[in-house]
């Protein structure tokens, strides 16, 4: 399954899962749109997280839990 993020300045993000990695997607209360990943064997954390004015639209997988206390991979966020 892959993630597949329409970006407001109009290119595209696209995140696939791959080596036994899952890739999923969740919008916070606030609206920012929040990439994850749980790499095989390890934890679940946040990948690439997306200003609510720096997407448009998602498809893809989307994760129902929780989400506040997970560490980041690369702390990259995307603005508008």
């Amino acid at each position: 399954m892959s993630v597949v993020v329409a970006l407001a300045s109009g290119g595209m993000y696209r995140n696939d899962d791959e080596d036994g990695a899952q890739v999923a997607y969740k919008i916070l209360g606030n609206g920012t749109l929040a990439i994850l990943v749980k790499p095989a064997g390890g934890e679940l954390m946040i990948l690439r997280e997306f200003s609510p004015a720096g997407y448009a639209w998602v498809e893809g997988k989307r994760f129902l839990g929780e989400v506040d206390r997970l560490g980041g991979t690369d702390g990259i966020v995307m603005f508008g």
